[in-house]
């Protein structure tokens, strides 16, 4: 499978998701340039299926009233679209069982656009920073059973409770720490805790 990506998209999904709409570039600049790239299209009898499609869609964007706003506000007009609203707090929670594993999730998550927090040890107090996504490491990978499946729940209500709605328990994939592993124990415990 070969994965795809574009400057629009990386660009324009942040104000989606963040739902931010102040204008970069407007609907009806769009509106304008792609009127005049089809009239010349049309001209020469050449046609831009593509051009034609986006420059309804911006045209229906605009009179429906979005044309001051950020060309992403152009999602607006497929009904049946849950935008988000602007978030102030974390949404996805990472509950890494050692300090390297988080802080290669930690890494790649900066690295792909996400404002992102590392903590050691499961916080005693609330997080007041606006942030995509927290990172809890943990000393679980080497602890006794028991003790990394506490330690992993209450990181998990930790994470929930400063409102993050997706979680990701980055393991180490070997064995190798304890005589059995814990990661088996700590993912059934973290599975019932989300039911």
């Amino acid at each position: 499978m070969q994965l795809v990506n574009s400057w629009m998209f990386e660009n324009r999904m942040k104000h989606v998701v963040e739902g931010d709409y102040t204008p970069l570039s407007m609907v009806d600049i769009f509106v304008k340039d792609l009127g005049l790239v089809n009239d010349t299209a049309k001209s020469l009898h050449f046609p831009l299926h593509l051009a034609s499609t986006a420059y309804s869609m911006f045209t229906e964007a605009s009179n429906a009233g979005y044309g001051k706003e950020d060309d992403s506000a152009v999602i607006k007009i497929f009904s049946g679209v849950n935008l988000p609203k602007k978030r102030s707090v974390a949404m996805l929670g990472v509950i890494a069982d050692d300090f390297t594993g988080a802080s290669d999730i930690a890494s790649f998550l900066v690295e792909n656009g996400l404002s992102t927090v590392q903590m050691n040890g499961v916080p005693t107090q609330s997080l007041n920073s606006k942030v995509d996504a927290i990172v809890i490491s943990l000393k679980s990978r080497s602890n006794p059973v028991n003790e990394a499946i506490e330690q992993s729940l209450r990181a998990y209500q930790w994470l929930k409770e400063n409102g993050c709605t997706q979680f990701y328990f980055k393991y180490c994939s070997t064995f190798d720490s304890t005589a059995k592993g814990n990661i088996g124990p700590v993912t059934d415990a973290l599975l019932d805790e989300l039911k």
